[in-house]
């Protein structure tokens, strides 16, 4: 014969009927709402690996030597794979530390500077976080699409906003985008929203052009995947970039007084003028 629950006191109201059980439940209760939603990047969708400690990442399949003219700047550490060179001019620098491969050198002219160490030789670390890279752009390219949006083509005072949950992973296949005048990109979401985008042309920004984060995302919740060879990738005059930069087979050009927050990953690296890479410290989820 079962018993009737009638006669059986119930566990959880057991615990509940203890004061101290019954306050440790509310505090944690009440941290945990007040924490707010976990943080989420792109790893959580995509295999970064340890991508993101990198401010710039070249893979060096064209051969060209990466170049910092003038006065162009790298904050955080720089990774050239492919047997190249760092060629640094006049007053660049690279404020971090840089690993070459093979008989790659960091040549510095008069002015210029590495403010870190150099380690030379690093084949086998440098070609794991290239074939890294390349296999970040393959995922990346195989996510199927949430927005209908082709193009991304802004001019003049223009503004375009998209909007991510909390938890999704918003995925754009895009044909280019170009950004001029004063015009703005914002992407919006919470700590827990990732933006993977993926460009199948060109990709420019100039003038005073921004792509900006808004609510809870920072620049490792952002990927902006451009495929395949083509056209460089062009960040020029007072714009500025925020996320993940994944160019894998072409040429980034950083020119003027342009800012790029996060992380330059591309085959070969070209920056002049005040031109700047700014690697944010990594917000893990």
């Amino acid at each position: 014969m079962f018993r009737s629950i009638r006669h059986t006191r119930c566990f959880p109201m057991m615990l509940l009927s203890h004061p101290m059980l019954r306050q440790y439940l509310i505090f944690l209760f009440v941290s945990f709402t007040l924490a707010g939603p976990l943080r989420a990047d792109v790893a959580s969708v995509l295999p970064l690996g340890d991508l993101d400690q990198w401010a710039a990442l070249t893979l060096g399949y064209n051969r060209a030597e990466d170049r910092l003219f003038n006065s162009a700047q790298i904050y955080g550490n720089v990774g050239v794979s492919g047997n190249r060179d760092l060629n640094l001019t006049s007053a660049s620098l690279v404020d971090g530390d840089v690993y070459l491969s093979g008989w790659g050198a960091a040549r510095s002219g008069q002015g210029a500077m590495v403010n870190g160490s150099q380690f030379r030789g690093a084949n086998a670390f440098l070609n794991t976080e290239r074939n890294l890279a390349l296999n970040l752009s393959r995922a990346a390219g195989l996510l199927t699409p949430t927005r209908n949006v082709s193009m991304i083509n802004l001019s003049a005072t223009d503004n375009l906003t998209l909007s991510g949950a909390p938890g999704e992973t918003v995925v754009l296949n895009l044909r280019m985008i170009r950004m001029s005048g004063s015009s703005t990109l914002t992407l919006q979401g919470s700590a827990d929203t990732t933006y993977v985008i993926n460009v199948n042309r060109g990709f420019s920004l100039t003038d005073t052009a921004r792509i900006v984060l808004s609510g809870g995302l920072d620049w490792n919740d952002v990927v902006f995947n451009v495929r395949g060879t083509g056209t460089p990738v062009s960040i020029a005059g007072n714009s500025t970039f925020q996320g993940i930069l994944l160019a894998t087979r072409r040429t980034a050009q950083l020119r003027d007084a342009a800012i790029l927050r996060g992380e330059a990953i591309a085959d070969n690296l070209q920056m002049q003028g005040t031109s700047q890479i700014v690697h944010p410290p990594v917000v893990s989820p």
